[in-house]
């Protein structure tokens, strides 16, 4: 089976446009999801998240009640086909600095693929459970943004560094603070593909 589809949240909700945020907020509550996807004259024109309600709504302090969801709903969907791999979708949640994707098939949404399910897939595919590679994955948040996941990879590459064994390229790249492309070659030189990946998602504007 496809990695995507295998990890996906299937409980799908849909709400339209028109409906108040009160509404919308209570079918969230009664239907245990934190994201719904909102619909526009029968087409799926964004998502509107627990966080959307929190910040958009409750912050703002709109009127829910009489404020229709479409104000808080982010824009456009942003979707990802069910036949991806999780790294498309790592790349696509990094560069849109978003923490779902909507995993589509022959047009239809057919789930929600979330940042935990990521990071639950990339901690458990990690080689070794004691390296600093899963430690980077579970500190991960798209919500925070860009420059927070190059911070990260900064402490991952020194982390590194003391992992790897001292003659390891890869190692002497990071100690001598190569661009993180020379560091990148020298890593996927090592078969080190999961240091390799997250350098080379690094590399999104």
């Amino acid at each position: 089976m496809n990695e995507i589809i295998e990890h996906i949240d299937k409980n799908l909700v849909f709400v339209d446009e028109n409906l108040s945020i009160t509404s919308a907020a209570k079918l969230m509550a009664e239907k245990k999801v934190d994201i719904l996807i909102v619909t526009k004259n029968g087409d799926h024109s964004g998502i509107a998240t627990s966080t959307d309600f929190l910040y958009k709504a409750v912050a703002q302090a709109l009127d829910c009640s009489k404020t229709s969801v479409s104000e808080i709903t982010s824009k456009p969907l942003i979707t990802i086909n069910h036949d991806g791999s999780m790294k498309d979708a790592l790349h696509l949640m990094v560069e849109k600095n978003i923490r779902g994707l909507t995993v589509m098939e022959d047009g239809k949404p057919i789930g929600i693929l979330k940042l935990k399910h990521l990071a639950s897939y990339f901690f458990q595919n990690s080689a070794k459970p004691v390296d600093p590679i899963p430690k980077f994955w579970s500190r991960y948040d798209c919500r925070e943004g860009k420059e927070s996941f190059v911070t990260l990879v900064q402490d991952l590459l020194n982390e590194m560094k003391d992992h790897l064994k001292s003659d390891s390229p890869t190692a002497k790249a990071i100690a001598r603070d190569a661009s993180w492309e020379e560091i990148c070659k020298c890593a996927e030189d090592e078969e080190i593909y999961e240091l390799a990946q997250i350098l080379d998602l690094s590399r999104i504007g």
